[in-house]
């Protein structure tokens, strides 16, 4: 029921570099309740493989949910589950064929599940079965070249795909060649099959594009660069499933100057307002959505926690939830009407990393 809303959590279960406390313990249900604005614990599954960090829903089907296992040392294996009277029960687990799996997104029709896979910059494909259960990857892509950040874009590093509303474009942020690349998905053979137009769509050198958040309206696609603080506003050709460049705006207030590196970005879901979570700086970032896909009115509220890794709005537009990787938190907030956040309520968990809504 809306009272009751179901919320998949993916932790951290061991230290990594940038995990310096990982001690999750698998992939989570929790409740949400949007009245009293509280998660609740349902269960939890360790049966996933190490670092379950990424999980997402299956749109067609609630009750099915899948994660990833952020493996550096060799192939990731991607897990299907269906939720029954409140438990996980496992379906089958397939080979992301790639190392260190870091994002997962399902089409809209429920038929196939896209895993990026970061350390080896390339993603898998996976056609789903009728019961949710996922067969062997239909699609195999591994991105080329590298760009100016010598510490973090020696190669490519594939960081997720997203596709467009009608499902019939895919983009594909990649953080170490400073591209977002674009296909056509061909869902006859499970193919995601590059643009003939243009292949990929540039960023500025040093960028690092790592999420996207596609507008409701679907003219204009937003992606958040995780070592320059920035989001690319793009507006999408209906047509030949291309981004041109409208704007770029900064996630840091004037004058910031420490660290920090972007993670998470969503829009809601009247397309009014973008939220960017800033890990190490450890803040949201809200900015206003004009008609024509512009960015303004940058305001800036503590994450209440370190290292926001993932931002999710709840079904009723009326709460954000930020996943505190390093604080051990998920912590809700309040969205006023301007989009402005108050801190609202906190619930314990330990390296939570990605946060989605059944």
């Amino acid at each position: 029921s809306i009272l009751r809303m179901e919320v998949v959590v993916g932790t951290y279960t061991q230290v990594l570099g940038h995990v310096p406390n990982g001690k999750g313990t698998g992939v989570h249900l929790l409740k949400f309740d949007p009245e009293e604005g509280k998660l609740t614990a349902v269960d939890s599954t360790s049966d996933c493989g190490p670092n379950p960090s990424y999980c997402e829903i299956n749109p067609a089907n609630k009750k099915i949910v899948y994660s990833v296992s952020e493996n550096n040392d060799g192939p990731s294996d991607v897990t299907a589950y269906s939720i029954e009277g409140g438990k996980f029960r496992k379906l089958n687990t397939q080979s992301s064929k790639g190392v260190a799996g870091c994002h997962l997104r399902c089409d809209k029709d429920g038929k196939f599940l896209f895993c990026s896979n970061y350390v080896s910059g390339d993603f898998a494909v996976f056609p789903i079965e009728q019961d949710g259960s996922l067969q062997p990857a239909s699609d195999f892509r591994r991105h080329e070249g590298s760009s100016v950040n010598p510490n973090r874009q020696e190669g490519p590093h594939c960081h997720c795909v997203e596709l467009d509303n009608t499902g019939k474009f895919a983009f594909s942020a990649d953080l170490g060649i400073d591209k977002v690349l674009q296909y056509t998905l061909d869902a006859k053979n499970g193919k995601l099959i590059p643009n003939e137009k243009a292949p990929a769509f540039n960023l500025t050198a040093g960028s690092g594009p790592r999420h996207i958040s596609i507008h409701p309206n679907n003219r204009f696609v937003y992606v958040v660069n995780e070592l320059f603080n920035t989001v690319v506003v793009a507006e999408l050709n209906q047509t030949d499933g291309t981004l041109t460049t409208v704007q770029t705006v900064s996630t840091l207030a004037d004058g910031f100057t420490g660290q920090s590196n972007t993670a998470a970005i969503r829009i809601d879901a009247q397309g009014k307002h973008i939220f960017v979570s800033n890990r190490f700086s450890e803040s949201l970032a809200v900015l206003d959505v004009a008609d024509d896909g512009k960015l303004s009115n940058l305001r800036i509220f503590p994450c209440q926690g370190q290292i926001p890794r993932d931002i999710h709005i709840d079904p009723t537009g009326k709460y954000l939830l930020t996943a505190n990787q390093e604080s051990h938190s998920i912590d809700v907030f309040k969205i006023g009407a301007d989009g402005s956040l108050t801190h609202h309520s906190k619930y314990d968990i330990a390296s939570p990393a990605s946060i989605v809504f059944a």
